[in-house]
């Protein structure tokens, strides 16, 4: 009997010691917060998903990234402010999105660059130290894609660049200054809105990503997507400055190399789906109109030319800095 109650005891000791150190390990696990500007499955956040599986199964017992929802939570435009302020932790933004706080920010979809080559040339720490200082986030990387990039669509034919004038196109903040100057009326309406405003022609086109079009069914009411793209679409992944340094060392540094690794499965994933989503809309009987090389090269030029002076505007050294660092390369 007494050998059996002194293993009774040895076995409730073990048991104790071992609970406890669940629990210690469990109290030391890090849980970053995440908001998102879009659903959990629009195409703009590919990359972000692609970043979190890879921490949940690399460094899932010491790293938890918890997804709070979308806007639902924090309205998108609110998101870099509060995020900088603690609200949350994580999150998976646009560039442009932070323009009222960080001149640069819109260097996220501006830059000619792929994710990777930023990092070798000096955008990524210039960004890192902007985003750090203005608004206590840290800028851990972005996600693009080989043909990702913001588009112009309507149901007018496009041959010149003045078939674009007196047309009323519905856009984005970042699409204004290329519109614009394209001689079109810009107007702001919700995403939500956009198929009804096409079939009822209270608009002529619109600008969207190249992803998002099927699954929103605006193929059904739109004839054609113009070619060629221009902005490359680029989401952020930032962390809260406070968050990142009650992070170890250890961590910090597989999360950056997490991050620099997802860059690049998420550049030729995100290429996949350009493919599928064109292959999409033609199906759906949307034609894809080609502007003629010179009017491409000006329609293109004319998009970033626009949006870069709005940039140097407001920060007229580093700005020109980056306009040089990010130009295409010969």
């Amino acid at each position: 009997m007494l050998k059996k109650i002194v293993v009774f005891f040895v076995c409730l000791v073990f048991g104790t010691v071992l609970a406890a150190g669940a629990q210690a390990a469990e109290a030391k696990k890090i849980t970053l917060r995440l908001v998102t500007p879009f659903a959990k499955n629009s195409p703009e956040h590919e990359g972000l998903w692609i970043f979190v599986g890879e921490v949940q199964k690399k460094l899932g017992d010491r790293i938890e990234i918890k997804y709070l929802g979308g806007s639902e939570v924090m309205p998108a435009f609110q998101q870099f402010e509060m995020m900088g302020k603690g609200a949350f932790d994580i999150g998976d933004l646009p560039g442009n999105y932070a323009e009222n706080f960080v001149a640069l920010a819109p260097t996220l979809h501006l830059s000619r660059l792929k994710p990777w080559e930023e990092r070798s040339s000096g955008v990524y720490d210039i960004l890192r130290q902007e985003f750090e200082k203005k608004l206590n986030l840290v800028y851990m990387g972005k996600h693009a894609g080989k043909g990702y990039l913001y588009q112009l669509y309507g149901n007018f034919e496009v041959k010149t660049l003045q078939d674009f004038k007196g047309k009323t196109l519905r856009v984005a903040p970042v699409n204004v200054p290329h519109v614009k100057a394209l001689g079109a009326g810009t107007t702001s309406i919700p995403p939500g809105e956009i198929y009804t405003a096409m079939e009822r022609k209270t608009v002529d086109g619109f600008g969207w990503p190249t992803l998002g079009v099927v699954v929103a069914g605006w193929a059904q009411v739109t004839k054609y997507r113009y070619d060629p793209g221009f902005y490359p679409v680029g989401m952020g992944v930032f962390i809260n400055g406070d968050a990142w340094k009650k992070i170890p060392k250890d961590l910090q540094d597989e999360l950056s190399k997490i991050m620099q690794d997802s860059e690049k499965a998420a550049y030729d994933k995100l290429g996949e789906l350009v493919v599928k989503e064109t292959q999409g809309i033609q199906e759906k009987g949307m034609k894809i109109l080609t502007l003629p090389d010179a009017e491409a090269k000006r329609f293109v030029d004319l998009a970033f030319d626009e949006a870069w002076k709005d940039v140097i505007k407001k920060d007229a050294q580093l700005g020109q800095k980056m306009k040089d660092l990010t130009a295409p390369k010969n």
